[in-house]
């Protein structure tokens, strides 16, 4: 047998091993819809979970599903699971901060390494600007959570990219797509809100 044979068969076992990993975990009851009972999409999960654990912090396959959610086909993950994954991150001299009102935000945040402050801010102007405010009705009933939402993602985006390896939020998602345009693959309750017309926020998961 050849080293690339041996290379082949290696790399099929690990992926058999990993599929019935994968069948364990879609055979619960306590999974979001778009992982209940789908292996294929467990595994997508899992290699999420390894991309997002580093020496500072493993974060688990559960985690990942359980803040994930799919649009479109494309899995996004909630606003409040990307602040997470940066102030854990180690990256980061103290977690994000806040400076919100009703109609801004104004965030920062320092680089452990070298000391460097980053800001961002976010006011209705800009969401108005950028259609977000139009798209996402959410900007007007809780505009000064929606505000952080954005300035935050802003900033990591800015600050750490890696963090969440360019995945979008669902925040980001639904300003881009618009209330009319999004369908929400198969989650009961979540399904049924969006199929009505409301706009999903992290506080809809």
């Amino acid at each position: 047998m050849t080293d690339l044979q041996k290379t082949d068969n290696q790399f099929l076992t690990n992926l058999q091993n990993r599929w019935k990993i994968a069948e364990y975990y879609a055979a619960s009851d306590l999974l979001p819809e778009a992982f209940k009972g789908k292996p294929a999409n467990v595994m997508i999960a899992m290699e999420g979970a390894e991309q997002l654990s580093n020496t500072n912090r493993s974060i688990t396959v559960n985690t990942v599903m359980q803040n994930s959610i799919v649009i479109h086909g494309k899995l996004g993950y909630y606003t409040k699971f990307k602040i997470a994954l940066a102030n854990t991150s180690g990256k980061l001299d103290k977690p994000i901060e806040f400076e919100t009102s009703e109609d801004k935000t104004a965030v920062k945040a320092t680089m452990k390494i070298d000391g460097k402050e980053y800001s961002q801010i976010v006011d209705i102007g800009m969401a108005k600007k950028e259609g977000w405010y139009g798209r996402n009705p959410k900007y007007q009933s809780m505009p000064e959570q929606m505000l952080s939402y954005r300035a935050a993602s802003m900033l990591i985006d800015r600050m750490i990219p890696e963090v969440v390896f360019g995945m979008q939020t669902s925040d980001e998602i639904i300003d881009v797509e618009g209330k009319d345009n999004i369908v929400i693959e198969k989650d009961s309750d979540i399904e049924t809100k969006a199929l009505e017309g409301d706009v999903l926020t992290d506080d809809d998961m």
